[in-house]
């Protein structure tokens, strides 16, 4: 079973739909003993879930539960980070408004690569919210 490329921050829920689908999910929670057969297919779940770069971190621990602890601390990391990203972008959409030397496309352009960066990184931005960001802050000539 081979899955698709995704994006970092579905990686969990993949691994965790792909280990289940392989009833070898005991073997990740480490609780009770495990045969190793079934570490390894759960082990084997789980690189075959993450991206091609988190691979070799992943495959190089000896227990599904291992491979799933490290899967999880990096997946936290990333996670802060689209979330520090995302702030981030939230406030320059905030604090954005036209200049006196912009024409409306320019402006529009700047304001739709925000919105468009917000929701790249999985947060939902309503039209209506951009359209009403576009009429608050151009400029009284317009």
């Amino acid at each position: 079973m081979e899955c698709p490329p995704r994006r970092a921050t579905a990686v969990v829920a993949a691994a965790t739909v792909v280990v289940r689908a392989q009833s070898v999910w005991a073997a990740v929670e480490g609780d009770e003993a495990v045969d190793e057969r079934k570490d390894q297919m759960a082990l084997a779940a789980i690189v075959q879930a993450v991206p091609e770069a988190m691979v070799l971190g992943i495959a190089e621990k000896d227990s599904a539960s291992e491979a799933w602890d490290a899967l999880k601390e990096m997946h936290i990391g990333e996670d802060r980070v689209r979330k520090a990203n995302m702030q981030t972008l939230k406030r320059e959409l905030e604090r954005m408004y036209m200049r006196d030397a912009e024409t409306i496309g320019e402006y529009s352009l700047k304001l739709n690569t925000v919105v468009n960066k917000i929701r790249a990184l999985g947060e939902k931005v309503e039209e209506t919210i951009v359209v009403e960001k576009l009429l608050h802050t151009v400029l009284n000539k317009f």
